[in-house]
């Protein structure tokens, strides 16, 4: 299948490494051109960049954790496709558009490089696959994607 189907390490739920945060329920009326913050939105995302320019808005109900931070990864599952974006902190507050969520490291023992990579793999996608609500090519069910579970091998492996 993958070089991840033949890793040794233990089994975590993703869960146990990070915090899962949900997109922003945004609704059309929300932006506006001289918004505030900028929204990272479902098919913004293409090869771990950002394509083209971010929608802006003023959101008044925006969590704090919602704003993403170094180090975070934005995690899309759209038309059976993984796609990740690791963030670097820019000099505007960015958010994202639900169904996208925002994975926030809570262990140290990972490398989110490797986490992206291998959420983006055969295996991965497989994985993620299955936490869309039934029937649905796009978006996750939060309680699935808390469970998901899969071999962590140690750090060293993961570079």
């Amino acid at each position: 299948m993958t070089k991840f189907s033949n890793m040794k390490g233990r089994r975590v739920k993703l869960a146990e490494i990070v915090d899962i945060i949900q997109g922003y329920p945004l609704a059309i009326e929300d932006k506006t051109e001289d918004g505030t913050i900028c929204i990272i939105q479902s098919g913004d995302i293409e090869n771990g960049c950002i394509k083209g320019y971010l929608s802006t808005a003023d959101l008044p109900k925006l969590q704090e954790n919602q704003i993403l931070k170094t180090g975070d990864l934005v995690l899309e599952y759209r038309l059976g496709c993984v796609n990740t974006l690791l963030f670097v902190a820019g000099h505007i507050p960015i958010t994202v558009a639900a169904p996208l969520v925002i994975l926030r490291l809570h262990n140290l023992a990972i490398n989110m490089h490797y986490l992206a990579t291998y959420l983006e793999s055969q295996e991965g996608i497989a994985l993620i696959s299955a936490t869309a609500p039934d029937g649905e090519l796009e978006g996750f069910s939060q309680d699935k994607l808390m469970k998901l579970s899969f071999i962590l091998p140690n750090i060293e492996k993961q570079r």
